[in-house]
C-alpha cells in the first residue's frame, strides 16, 4: 500500500486521491455513526470483503505524515485526529501485552478491543520471539506456552516449517509447558510442499525423496510423542500432512468454519 500510494505517476496520484477522501470522509463520521473506531473497520471488511479497515490503512501509511499531506491537498480531517496527534497518540491502533487497543475517542485513551480476551493473536506478541527462520517464527504467549506460526504460501509444510515444528517442540519441552501451533494466513496449511518433491522427482533424486519423507514423519511423530501438550488450531483448509498433524495433536481448537475433508 505504502509503495502504490508513494507512486510517482497517475496511478500512485489516484491511490492517494482516494485514501485522502476516505480518510477525511471517516474522520468526520466519527461519531455520527459510531463512537468506536474499530467498528467502521468492521463494517467495512464485512461489507467490502476488505483485508483491513480504513483506520487501519490509515495506520500503515502514517497518520501525522498523510494528515500533513491531506492539507497540503486541500482535505480536511476531524478536530479529533489532530488532537489525538497532539496528544501524542500516533496511532488509531496498537498492542501492548499482546493485547491489541484501539484509539478511544472519548476519553483520548486506548483500550482493549472488545473480545480480546477470548483468543490469542499470534502477531501481537512478536516482541516476544523466541526462535525464528525465514518461514517460521515462536513466540512466548506467557504462562510458560509457545506458539509457532508459518507464513509459507498456503501453509505449505517443507523443511524449514518441519524444523520450525522440531525446534518448537524442542523448546517447550526444554523451558516450557506447552506449544500451540497456528497461523494467521487464508488457510492453515495445504498439506506438504508437493512442489519441492516435484522437483526432486523431475532430478530423480530419490534420496532426497525419502529423506523428505522420512523427516516429514519423524516430524509428525515429534507432535504425537512429545514431552509436552501440542495444540493445533487449524483454519481454512488443513489438507494432507496439516490434518495428520492436526490428528496427532493433543488437542485441536478447529475454527467454526473449518472444512474437514481429510478427517
Amino acid at each position: 500500500m505504502k509503495i502504490l500510494c508513494a507512486g510517482t505517476d497517475k496511478a500512485g496520484a489516484f491511490y492517494r486521491q482516494f485514501h485522502y477522501n476516505l480518510f477525511a470522509y471517516i474522520s468526520h463520521r466519527i461519531p455520527e455513526i459510531t463512537d468506536e473506531l474499530y467498528r467502521v473497520d468492521d463494517g467495512m471488511m464485512a461489507g467490502f470483503g476488505w483485508e483491513i479497515g480504513a483506520f487501519e490503512s490509515w495506520d500503515v501509511l502514517g497518520v501525522a505524515k498523510t494528515v500533513e499531506a491531506m492539507k497540503a491537498e486541500g482535505h480536511t480531517v476531524a478536530a479529533w485526529v489532530e488532537e489525538m496527534l497532539a496528544g501524542g497518540a500516533a496511532s488509531f491502533y496498537k498492542v501492548e501485552n499482546g493485547k491489541r487497543l484501539c484509539y478511544d475517542v472519548k476519553s483520548k485513551l486506548y483500550k482493549v478491543m472488545p473480545g480480546a480476551e477470548a483468543f490469542i493473536v499470534m502477531k501481537n506478541f512478536e516482541n516476544e520471539t523466541v526462535w525464528k527462520n525465514s518461514a517460521c517464527r515462536t513466540y512466548h504467549l506467557g504462562d510458560d506456552v509457545l506458539g509457532l506460526e508459518w507464513y509459507t504460501k498456503m501453509g505449505s509444510i517443507g523443511g524449514e516449517v518441519l524444523e520450525g515444528i522440531q525446534r518448537s517442540i524442542a523448546l517447550a519441552e526444554d523451558k516450557y509447558k506447552g506449544l500451540v501451533i497456528a497461523n494467521e494466513g487464508s488457510n492453515f496449511s495445504a498439506g506438504a510442499n508437493v512442489g519441492m518433491i516435484f522437483m526432486m522427482a523431475i532430478e530423480q533424486d530419490y534420496d532426497e525423496i525419502d529423506m523428505a519423507i522420512r523427516q516429514f514423519q519423524q516430524t509428525m511423530m515429534r507432535v504425537r510423542y512429545s514431552g509436552i501438550p501440542v495444540v493445533v488450531a487449524p483454519h481454512g483448509l488443513a489438507l494432507g500432512g496439516a490434518c495428520e498433524m492436526s490428528l496427532h495433536a493433543d488437542k485441536v481448537i478447529a475454527a467454526a468454519e473449518r472444512p474437514i475433508p481429510d478427517w
